[in-house]
């Protein structure tokens, strides 16, 4: 059945990696979410079947849907459905994810370093992605970044595009379909990713800084998140 959504805000957007690790931790009766995501009842069995935590089964269930329907998968589908289930409270903390897009820090430093789209669902790691006095004398735009915000910051928002970005960061083709993941899972999309970061460090060309990623971005048509990501840097310098 069709869903009718009131599109404002951000909720014409695809879903990103970051908030489906999110949304995961409270998604109500996943079976019934999955079946008006346009899951088949096979689909579901499998999942099940596979995925004995509920978390890890709610985001491999968020993580399909986003796969197969692509741009199609928005927050407005997700949160219009919820609605339609009468799960109001979860539909709601869908909403709260859009309120602080990553990038935006209105001159606050830790709002930056604690965007909603960086996907701290453990408490050690967010931690460690709190802005310091140390990252903030050492981050700039021809600072080197570490695998863990590349994750952050890139992966967790173009989880389908590390094919397009290897090549851009000068792998040959054959490099990254070694790489391509056999199951569009979340780790198995996070470890290509960090593969292809790791690859292209060793290779040293194009340098490997924060100013490549961000040229990196424009190249492949995600001048939003580049624009975010330079004012991450911006704010936390």
């Amino acid at each position: 059945r069709s869903i009718i959504v009131r599109p404002f805000n951000s909720m014409e957007r695809k879903l990103s990696l970051g908030h489906i690790v999110k949304i995961a931790t409270f998604l109500p009766r996943w079976r019934f979410v999955g079946r008006g995501l346009g899951l088949s009842e096979v689909q579901l069995d499998d999942l099940e079947r596979r995925y004995l935590g509920h978390e890890e089964l709610r985001g491999e269930l968020l993580s399909k849907w986003v796969s197969a329907k692509g741009p199609k998968a928005t927050y407005g589908v997700l949160i219009g459905l919820l609605e339609e289930l009468e799960e109001t409270d979860a539909s709601q903390k869908v909403r709260l994810l859009l309120e602080k897009p990553s990038g935006e820090c209105g001159g606050d430093i830790k709002a930056c370093g604690n965007a909603s789209n960086n996907h701290d669902q453990r408490s050690a790691v967010a931690a460690r992605h709190e802005p310091t006095g140390e990252l903030e004398k050492s981050l700039s735009l021809d600072s080197e970044p570490t695998l863990q915000l590349l994750e952050d910051k890139v992966v967790t928002e173009i989880p389908n595009m590390y094919e397009s970005v290897g090549i851009q960061l000068g792998l040959k083709l054959s490099e990254i379909h070694v790489l391509r993941p056999a199951y569009p899972s979340l780790e198995e999309t996070r470890r290509a990713y960090r593969a292809i970061f790791d690859l292209w460090r060793k290779n040293g060309s194009p340098p490997y800084t924060w100013r490549t990623i961000i040229d990196v971005l424009k190249t492949v048509g995600e001048k939003r998140l580049s624009t975010n990501v330079a004012s991450w840097i911006e704010c936390n310098k």
